[in-house]
């Protein structure tokens, strides 16, 4: 997935700086519970154990050395060799024994806890950043349209170079208000979880041809301040949008964990600078990790179609995949078709697109090029594919979260191979794959569940009632399912929605509890994102039976209407229609629910074709130098919103999906997991569970040992099991110790 693993040192191309030192006048000395139990007040006061300075602020500042202070502690007025620890490490590092701190390139609060003979005392520490840079250090002089992601995995013409003297002033000077420019993208109000390359911000210019621009950025705690100033990069292109720094973004998620920022662009044009334009983004005190597989159409990595394209160009297609810190995705599923003496594609067989993803991210399930009735399973810890046993196409079915299990689909389309008449169960641990479960019990013998979708705990299949007793085609159906027994029970309808809609593409909320799912309107085939088909996205709480819209997900309030954008006429006149294919996140991370979806609105200024336009075969569309509108975006959920409420914010981009192609379907999965006494940065990346101290220098490693308590994204069985923690309230969720309320702006 784009993701960005956060390291704790220099942030590239700023160098970072110290300040003085400051200790909060209000702040008393810290003390610990030593001393004799019968004490008397003086008795307490005489035998106190003390750690030195306390509450310190130390501020970091571009072209100074980074700050240092050291610490002591006393007991009974004597100085006593302590052992000191930093509870956040990415603020600096701390000796524990000589107990001197040197700032590192993060900001934020941390404690620092002195020990003793058994006693403890602790005292605040305040790390700040005060950042200016001048140029992307990525520039190299002009326009840098990167790989098959777009420059940064997120597109636009590449970083800004230095800017001059006359720049820097006119920046620095008062802006002059102009209506006429509006920023486009990222959207006002927008969540963002630690970890994601940076994003691609995007504005509409007016009349203006801008020259330079300035992006300051501000926590709400106030301990991280950044100031950049970015020149147009050379190249005769209109400058319309910017990439934030890849560092720079890394070191404000992290330094502004769980807090508001707030991000304002100055433009400058000659000596006259316009402005000033604001957004503020809440960055999620969680990062995501995993990988989004999803199917791109008309991609740049594969050839595998025997049709040719509007230009006469044989294209492919394929599920791809995007890995933690990649700008561009990788192919998963899918080959290169053979071809003849003269260079033409002779068959369809290395086409794979149509499939769905095991949560844990050990197995996908795809329809196959050659005969697309049939269906195959990719092995992806093996990067093998075998084909399966069943006699249908079940690449719409739904997978267990482990990918032992297989619920088929059951709907039919005009445009798509027949799958099973009825849904059945498949086990996939046969040899070969998917023969139909035997000793299944409680499953009716007509129902024909449409899109189905295991819950993350595997207890439940969630779906459209397309047919069968109690069908309409239209409404939300549940069944249970018991794993061990194979037995499904306790078949019901959760929602119907009004005259006109039907429901599609369910997906459960980490904790089962909830689901995200579309409803289509004026659609012309059932489960389709195509042929004008129009879908928002809905939630359900399971428990109530109450739904709201993801108004807010959806774009309602927020998304520009064509002609806010240049070029893109009125195709766009409502963006919040063209929501579709939701799947959650398996993981609650930071107090939010991340869902990847399907979305045909614009992207800022970079895609703004007509909204269906996405097929290399479609007239006059050249897909290797346009950008169809049809891509994966993210929006955060809050995790424990009331019944009947909107809990989701402004959606982005998803980085590193391939840019000019059409993409759809989006899998979030968990990674596989580690061994004991490998190297780990939380819990859920370990078999065993547990990410803990313990390597060389204190490395976090995985194991299998039980703690005390579970940290977050540490396994658990209940709430009991998981550890105090002061950003909120811990509960343990589908196995995870997990914020559970997400911050407030």
């Amino acid at each position: 997935m784009v993701i960005m693993r956060p390291t704790f040192a220099s942030v590239a191309g700023v160098a970072l700086l110290a300040l003085g030192l400051t200790a909060c006048d209000k702040a008393g000395p810290a003390t610990g519970d030593g001393g004799d139990t019968d004490a008397g007040v003086g008795d307490m006061a005489m035998n106190a154990f003390t750690i030195s300075p306390p509450d310190q602020v130390v501020v970091v500042r571009t072209g100074q050395p980074a700050p240092t202070l050291t610490y002591t502690s006393t007991f009974n007025g004597q100085s006593v060799p302590s052992s000191f620890v930093l509870d956040r490490g990415e603020l600096g590092s701390l000796d524990g024994q000589s107990g001197v701190f040197v700032a590192g390139s993060f900001a934020g609060k941390g404690h620092v806890t002195a020990t003793y003979q058994g006693m403890t005392a602790a005292t605040t520490l305040t790390v700040q950043q005060d950042i200016a840079q001048t140029g992307d250090p990525a520039y190299t002089g002009g326009q840098q349209l990167g790989g098959p992601g777009g420059y940064g995995g997120v597109g636009g013409d590449g970083p800004g170079g230095p800017t001059n003297g006359t720049q820097d002033t006119t920046l620095g000077s008062t802006p002059t208000p102009d209506a006429t420019v509006k920023l486009l993208y990222p959207y006002d109000g927008t969540v963002f979880p630690r970890g994601l390359l940076a994003p691609l911000i995007m504005w509409n210019p007016g009349g203006h041809n801008f020259d330079a621009v300035r992006i300051t950025m501000q926590s709400k705690s106030g301990n991280y301040h950044y100031v950049g100033n970015f020149a147009k990069p050379a190249g005769g292109r209109p400058f319309t949008n910017l990439p934030l720094p890849g560092g720079t973004w890394t070191q404000m998620n992290f330094s502004a964990s769980g807090e508001e920022v707030t991000i304002t662009l100055t433009f400058a044009e000659g000596t006259t600078s316009y402005g000033p334009y604001s957004r503020k983004w809440l960055i999620a005190p969680a990062t995501l990790k995993g990988t989004v597989y999803y199917n791109s159409y008309g991609t740049s990595l594969l050839t595998n179609y025997t049709g040719k394209d509007s230009q006469g160009r044989y294209f492919g297609g394929g599920i791809l995949g995007i890995h933690p810190g990649d700008t561009d995705p990788v192919v998963v599923a899918g080959a290169n078709s053979p071809v003849n003496g003269t260079g033409d594609v002779t068959d369809d067989s290395g086409c794979r697109v149509c499939h769905s993803v095991s949560a844990k991210g050990n197995r996908l399930v795809t329809a196959l090029g050659s005969n697309y009735s049939r269906s195959s399973t990719v092995d992806l810890i093996a990067s093998s594919e075998t084909n399966l046993v069943a006699t249908s196409q079940v690449a719409f079915s739904a997978l267990s979260p482990d990918g032992n299990w297989l619920f088929s689909n059951s709907y039919t389309s005009a445009n798509s191979a027949p799958p099973d008449t009825t849904s059945r169960l498949y086990d996939l641990t046969t040899t070969p794959p998917g023969a139909l479960a035997t000793g299944v019990n409680g499953l009716p013998a007509d129902l024909q569940a449409a899109l189905p979708s295991f819950s993350p705990d595997g207890k439940h299949v969630i779906f459209n009632r397309f047919g069968g007793a109690g069908g309409d085609g239209r409404s939300l159906g549940l069944i249970d399912f018991d794993a061990g027994s194979k037995t499904f029970s306790m078949l019901r309808t959760a929602f119907t929605p009004a005259a006109g809609g039907a429901v599609a593409w369910p997906s459960f909320f980490p904790t089962s509890s909830g689901a995200v799912f579309e409803i289509e309107t004026d659609a012309t085939q059932y489960g389709e994102t195509r042929n004008g088909n129009h879908g928002k996205l809905w939630w359900i709480d399971l428990a109530s039976g109450m739904t709201a819209a993801l108004d807010k997900l959806n774009g309602v309030g927020y998304l520009p209407v064509g002609a806010d954008v240049p070029g893109s006429g009125t195709d766009h006149d409502d963006d919040t229609r063209l929501n579709y294919e939701p799947t959650a996140n398996p993981i609650a991370s930071g107090g939010f629910v991340w869902v990847v979806f399907t979305s045909r609105r614009m992207y800022g200024n970079v895609a703004t074709l007509a909204p269906f336009i996405s097929d290399p075969r479609a007239a006059g569309y050249d897909y290797k130098t346009q950008y169809t509108t049809k891509k994966l975006w993210v929006a955060a959920l809050d995790l424990n919103a009331a019944p009947g409420t909107d809990p989701s914010h402004p959606a982005f981009y998803l980085p590193a999906q391939e840019i000019h192609a059409g993409n759809a379907r989006g899998f979030w999965t968990t990674e596989p997991c580690r061994m004991d006494n490998t190297s780990c940065e939380s819990g859920d990346e370990c078999c065993g569970g547990y990410c803990r101290g313990g390597g060389d220098g204190g490395a976090l490693t995985c194991t299998s040992v039980l703690p005390v308590c579970a940290q977050l994204s540490e396994r658990c069985n209940q709430d009991s099991d998981c550890c105090p923690n002061i950003d909120g309230a811990i509960t343990c969720v589908n196995n995870l110790c997990v914020q559970s309320i997400a911050p407030i702006p």
